[in-house]
């Protein structure tokens, strides 16, 4: 046969034997020349008995007799060469012998497969491919063919593989072949794990074991078994061997291309990867580690295969979730066929041996926890339970335990399954920001009971069902230290800490809390690869910053460092390494900082050449040792974040690797470290440990073992261990097991009043903070008053905090004293916010009170808030009297800060406000003087301690039209433009009806920085829009001066029927984005200059992006963009939204007023959400005032720049932002 498609990618490929079968007659068959590919000769091939015809040096093959030649091949395009049609060869008894000599074990063949025989007219219909010895009785070897009616098994017409009589192992396929039609075939075998593909389909017709049976001096057979048993009655043709495995999308390249048009040679259309994967052992060889450590490899390929979570059971054994469907199914549209692994290390020598699927078609698996007899799973939609009852070693029992979460990206699905020291079961959500997955409700089959979790994580507990949200998302990996802090990671962001717990937060649905996370790194820091930087296709990310950072964690033990300090590990797959950095204690939460041993290496703590390896989890083992989970994928970012290049150039490699996967770990060089095996001899396994021993594994080090002797303390709760416990917490060693002994006595529901004093008592201020929680929990505070009153002024933060969100636990009178001695004693935002979520109904306005008798500035504006959402009317109708009536310098300022945030929740109920004035006598005329001063102290006609405090307040009159006088004068250029500015934000905010026609009518008399405020303000509410439009129809305010992030901000608030007018006033300016990237496309062959780019950057682009200390820090850090190439950035430039991060999306939020408040959705807690707008303006809302909250499906990068920028400009900015990160 001559050249075609389907040849070229077969030799594209390298095989090690090909074998066309295309020949006229059987003297000479040739193997394919190999011009420029592996197999550098070709051969002749003799018939049996004809010796005159010498054999080729290349692959020995001879015909049997019993062949035809030339018959009719496969059809497709890519099969036909040049002016002649395919041709294979017949069987009919008859076989193609071929050496074996240089094939190793590890290998693949591909052919095409014609079967004129019925499916099932005999045992085996035909067998097609064989490697064994010739003639051996027992068959050993690999025997591919098509089913049969042997003992009725149902294998008729399917493929099946057979490994010989002794071993009796066979694999069937699931689709019959229908008899006298062409079928193309591929057959992998990596040690005992065997893949087999079919026409090309995505999903595998056969993956499974099956051990392998032939020995070194073994021969092929195609066309018949190697007995000479059952051979094929059909044709062959395009036989080739691989000395590797081919990969799904190499198999799926050859078969697009039997059907593709002849023409362009295939090396230009099949690209191979730019690296080939290597061996466990080389693999290992190029993996560098921080001085003073070595790496061990624990599991490889084929034991373990697509591994990306880890856990031990209390035996040893390594539980494995191995996502074989990732990225899109192993159909390419989803099909589950991920797998539960189980593998044991039988000889103790830290090398798992044996192994065995536990279950399998498990769609996209990514946390494991042992539990119980089985293991826990998230594979979303669901958290389920799987058990083995038989001992067979295969999960007989699954069971769903929670329904409902997020089937979207696979990157972005319910993951984490970590213990907490209070008894639950910790996950992330998954979601990669606030507000993906928003509407998630998980159902939990044990209770019944449906509850929102939105995009937050979440903690549950198994045996119960009970769930409760959780403060996140966090995308892969929710983890904790030793402490109980909780941490996540998104993909720019390597590791944050959960300082305020979603349970406080939603105490209290009046409190807006604030991001209840504490960022502890840059956006996209940078990282120490040791591999060469690939190829990136999309904006904001770059080689050697972190752009896919999971499994952010804490180590928990002290074989690797002293114990001294805390370390924290984030793996970061794209780069192939894992970082390390210090966690540093900073008040209420941390700080990251690189470990002073690492200052000067040029990689990070683990760090591999080999381009395939994917570190994707990290987690501490139970012998002390740092555990990596490498995935090995030539690709592990997911096609879905890829823009069309980057799809079309890596569709072939979407899943090169999915038969591979090691599992390293790392310890000091030369340490004589246990093996996980070794876990038998703690006797954890065994049903009949003791109280004692289990308790005496609280003072282990290691985080894994005194979590799980935890928990099998309170599965038991025995009541022989209680004074066990309560010994250990009194006298214990270290600080760690004193904190498990109090955990678990409340998990045990044992905890006394006693053992909360002795935790309150404890010297570490960790374990003072969890008898501060716990003993909350049980109601045991109250009888510890001096000590709580101490605790307000403990030296840890950590401790005060715990404190704050505790005591709205407390009966009143107590409760109010601790949460006024923390507002007035701590300076410290964490703290504040955990007071602000402890007020109720009982305490609210005693500590209003309080704080405004004793201290100014300590949060007294939401304490009014507070006070008057909180407190009954009798309580607020006194406390607002006092308030109004104060008129001393000091304490009058206290109070007036406290009567604005009272004023401000009651101007969203005025009935409440008329009822607190019939209440208590006196208070409207309070309120009227308190108001007519604050008047006269705006405008400077009495002397003002705190001029802006008295126009807050002022605004905040309910009666607006009649301050109209004042309010025109404090908008006159005489007034300081930061004052007008607060008025104007004051009139936005009460929504007065006069503002519109107040601030267009000065319009021109405004300063920029005023006017853009006005601007703000009047495209905020949908019902002044239509006048500010029509000022700008009739040429009041000049199209040219609004620029792009206002328009955009204009329209994305406006009624759809005024969009249209909106869009006429602009039509020179945002218009059709490809019209614009067209006109400017001279700007690319202008020579642009980095210095004036910066004075244009600063201008223009420093409301969103900050560089070099000028700026706002809201959109990306451009020194960390994908690609500096001047097209590219010209695109972004102009056409923003085209790929635009979904965190980076621009929404409005419309409130119950008619307010509208754009910008990032930055944070979602149960009571609020937080936006964030050009600039680095943020706006918290209360979930309960918000009436629509959209998407707009737009960057908050405004488009149309082009009409403020000039092209010059536009050439100079490009400069500016290549030149930046360099270096």
């Amino acid at each position: 046969d001559g050249s075609h498609r389907y040849s070229q990618a077969v030799r594209y490929s390298q095989p090690w034997a090909y074998w066309r079968l295309g020949e006229l007659a059987g003297v000479p068959m040739s193997e394919q020349p190999a011009d420029g590919w592996r197999v550098s000769d070709a051969l002749s091939v003799r018939n049996v008995g004809d010796a005159s015809v010498p054999a080729g040096p290349g692959r020995v093959a001879v015909y049997e007799p019993g062949v035809a030649f030339y018959l009719p091949g496969p059809r497709g395009a890519g099969l036909q060469s040049e002016g002649r049609g395919n041709r294979a060869v017949q069987f009919a008894g008859g076989r193609v012998r071929a050496a074996r000599q240089g094939l190793p074990a590890d290998y693949s063949v591909e052919c095409w497969v014609w079967n004129g025989y019925p499916n099932s007219d005999r045992a085996v219909t035909g067998y097609f491919f064989s490697r064994g010895p010739a003639g051996d009785a027992e068959v050993a070897g690999d025997h591919l063919g098509i089913g049969g009616n042997y003992q009725g098994a149902g294998h008729d017409g399917r493929l099946i593989l057979f490994n010989g009589n002794a071993a009796n192992g066979l694999l069937a396929g699931r689709t019959v072949l229908s008899p006298r039609t062409w079928h193309h075939v591929v057959f992998a075998r990596r040690g005992d794990r065997v893949t087999v593909w079919l026409d090309g389909a995505e999903a595998p017709e056969i993956d499974g074991e099956l051990a392998a049976t032939f020995g070194d001096g073994d021969e092929l057979f195609l066309g018949g078994r190697s007995d000479g048993l059952y051979g094929l009655e059909g044709r062959l043709d395009e036989f080739a061997v691989y000395d590797r495995v081919l990969t799904g999308a190499e198999v799926r390249t050859h078969y697009q291309a039997a059907q593709a048009e002849h023409g362009e040679q295939i090396n230009e259309r099949v690209p191979r990867p730019d690296s080939e994967p290597v061996s466990p052992q080389q693999s290992l060889s190029m993996i560098e580690v921080r001085e003073g450590y070595e790496v061990q490899l624990v599991a490889a390929e084929p034991l373990v295969v697509d591994p990306v979570a880890i856990d031990w059971g209390l035996d040893g054994r390594l539980w494995v979730a191995e996502m074989a469907d990732y990225p899109s199914g192993m159909d390419g549209n989803g099909q589950a066929g991920g797998r539960i692994r189980v593998l044991r290390d039988t000889d103790g020598d830290g090398q798992y041996d044996t192994g065995k699927v536990f279950l399998e078609n498990v769609a996209f698996p990514n946390g494991v926890l042992a539990w119980g007899q089985g293991v826990l799973v998230t594979a979303a939609p669901e958290i389920f339970y799987a058990a083995d009852t038989d001992g067979d070693g295969v999960a007989d029992i699954r069971q769903t335990l929670f329904l409902g979460f997020l089937e979207g990206n696979q990157q972005l699905r319910v993951n984490g399954l970590r213990w907490g020291l209070d008894g639950w079961v910790y996950c992330a959500s998954g979601s990669h920001h606030p507000g993906y997955g928003a509407d998630s409700r998980i159902a939990s089959l044990r209770t019944g009971k449906v509850v929102e979790i939105g995009s937050r994580d979440f903690r549950f507990r198994p045996d119960t069902g009970e769930i409760e949200p959780q403060s996140g998302p966090s995308q892969f990996g929710r983890n904790r230290d030793a402490w109980g802090n909780w941490f996540g990671e998104q993909n720019s962001f390597p590791l944050w800490h959960y300082v305020l717990e979603d349970g406080a937060i939603r105490r209290n649905p009046n409190f807006a809390a604030p991001n209840p996370r504490q960022l502890l790194t840059e956006s996209n820091p940078r990282v120490w690869p040791a591999a060469v930087a690939e190829k990136r296709y999309h904006s904001f990310e770059q080689s050697g910053r972190f752009t896919s950072a999971c499994s952010g964690m804490v180590y928990l033990d002290e074989l690797l460092f002293d114990g001294q300090v805390q370390h924290a590990f984030t793996c970061e797959p794209f780069s192939n390494l894992v970082q390390h950095n210090r966690l540093i204690e900073e008040g209420a939460t941390f700080r990251l900082e690189r470990d002073p041993g690492e200052a000067d290496a040029k990689t990070d703590f683990f760090a591999s050449q080999d381009r395939w390896c994917r570190p994707v989890m990290v987690r501490t083992g139970p012998e002390g040792g740092l555990w990596v989970v490498d995935m090995y994928r030539y690709m592990i970012e997911h096609p879905h974040w890829l823009p069309q290049e980057g799809q079309d150039e890596l569709r072939p490699f979407f899943r090169a690797g999915d038969d591979r996967g090691r599992i390293y770990r790392l310890v000091p060089k030369g340490a004589q470290v246990k093996p996980p095996a070794s876990l038998v001899g703690l006797g954890l396994s065994n049903p009949g440990i003791s109280d004692a021993d289990l308790v005496g594994h609280l003072e282990s080090s290691n985080g894994w073992v005194r979590d799980v002797a935890q928990r099998l303390l309170v599965q038991r709760n025995a009541a022989g261990s209680w004074p066990l416990l309560r010994q250990l917490l009194s006298s214990g060693r270290r600080p760690t097991a004193r904190l498990h002994a109090l955990c678990t006595l409340a998990e045990q529901r044992q905890l006394k009043a006693e053992d909360v004093r002795a935790g309150l008592l404890d010297p570490h201020e960790g374990v003072r903070r969890w008898a501060v929680r716990l003993g909350g929990e049980a109601g045991l505070l109250d009888s510890h008053a001096a000590l709580l009153r101490s605790l307000a002024d403990d030296p840890g933060l950590k401790v005060r905090l715990e404190l704050a969100t505790a005591a709205g636990q407390l009966r009143s009178e107590l409760s109010a004293e601790i949460l006024s001695q923390l507002l007035l004693g701590t300076n410290d935002g964490w703290v504040h916010a955990g007071v602000l979520s402890s007020l109720n109904s009982g305490n609210a306005v005693l500590v209003a009170a309080a704080v405004a008798e004793r201290g100014a500035g300590q949060e007294l504006e939401a304490l009014g808030q507070q006070a008057v959402a909180l407190g009954a009317d009798e309580q607020a109708a006194e406390l607002l009297l006092r308030a109004a009536s104060e008129v001393g310098v000091e304490a009058g300022l206290r109070q007036r800060e406290l009567l604005v945030g009272m004023l401000q929740r009651l101007l969203r109920d005025a009935g409440r406000l008329e009822r607190l004035c019939e209440l208590r006598s006196g208070l409207r005329e309070a309120l009227q003087a308190a108001l007519d001063r604050a008047a006269k102290e705006a405008v400077g006609e009495l002397p003002a301690s705190n001029r802006p405090l008295a126009v807050r307040l002022l605004l905040l009159d309910a009666d607006l039209e009649g301050r109209r006088s004042v309010i025109e004068r404090l908008l006159s250029p005489q007034t300081e433009a930061a004052l007008q500015v607060l008025v104007i934000q004051g009139l936005a905010g009460r929504g007065f009806d006069g503002t519109a026609e107040l601030l267009l009518s000065r319009w021109n008399s405004l300063t920029p920085a005023v006017r853009r405020e006005a601007f703000q303000a009047v495209a905020g509410r949908r019902a002044w829009i239509e006048r500010l439009v029509g000022s700008m129809e009739a040429g009041e305010i000049s199209a040219g001066e609004v620029d792009a992030a206002q328009r955009q901000r204009l329209l994305a608030g406006a009624e759809a029927g005024l969009k249209g007018r909106i869009e006429s006033l602009f039509a020179a300016g945002g218009g059709d984005r490809r019209a614009a990237l067209e006109a400017a496309q001279p700007v690319l062959k202008l020579q642009g200059s980095g210095e004036r780019g910066a004075a244009v950057f600063a201008k223009r682009c420093a409301a969103c992006h900050r560089q070099n200390g000028v700026g706002h820090e809201v959109g990306p850090n451009l020194a960390s963009l994908t690609s500096r190439e001047p097209a590219l950035l010209l695109n972004a430039i102009l056409d923003p939204s085209v790929a635009v991060e979904a965190k980076y999306l621009n929404f409005v939020a419309v409130t119950e007023s008619g307010r509208s408040v754009a910008g990032m959705l930055t944070t979602e807690t149960a009571t609020g959400l937080t936006f964030v707008a050009a600039e680095g303006k943020t706006e918290t809302l209360l979930r309960a005032e918000i009436e629509e909250l959209r998407s707009t499906g737009k960057s908050l990068m405004p488009e149309g720049l082009e009409k403020e920028l000039s092209q010059q400009d536009l050439a100079d900015v490009i400069e500016f932002v290549r030149g930046l990160g360099k270096g």
